[in-house]
């Protein structure tokens, strides 16, 4: 079945950059995809805990699914969540925290997995501590086709 799909990234508490701004923007995503009958993935990065409360709660709402991580990259999560499910993305709807790492190292991940597949990362609803969103602006350069960057509703 052919699906679009929201990638939550790393929306715990214990990174910095997860403030409430950008908690209630990926809240509001978050609301948008269920919304949208969308595949919900939330990667959560190892030994940072759980993800932040409010988004939990409207998570709960409807079914989604949630992995643990081990590095930057969580496209091998994304990956093996879908094929569980017997799902193939049409689109990917990225948000959450860390984008100079982790939203863009798994933007990069899903690209070389699904290379047909468009990419969005919804930049009002990331954050990084050090505002790096050059490398996402490389990444639009590379695969201008498939990759957008867009602050749009999904």
């Amino acid at each position: 079945m052919k699906t679009n799909v929201l990638v939550v990234v790393d929306m715990q508490p214990k990174f910095k950059s997860c403030t409430k701004v950008t908690v209630r923007k990926v809240l509001e995503r978050i609301k948008q995809a269920q919304k949208k009958n969308f595949d919900i993935i939330v990667l959560r990065y190892r030994n940072h805990g759980s993800i932040a409360k409010p988004l939990l709660k409207q998570l709960r709402k409807t079914k989604y699914s949630s992995r643990l991580k081990y590095r930057n990259d969580g496209s091998y999560q994304v990956v093996q969540t879908l094929q569980l499910k017997q799902h193939e993305p049409r689109k990917f709807y990225l948000c959450g925290v860390n984008t100079g790492a982790c939203v863009y190292d798994t933007t990069l991940g899903l690209r070389r997995c699904y290379p047909r597949a468009a990419l969005t990362v919804l930049l009002d609803a990331c954050n990084d501590n050090y505002r790096e969103f050059t490398k996402l602006t490389r990444i639009r350069k590379l695969y201008p086709k498939y990759v957008n960057l867009t602050k749009e509703d999904l």
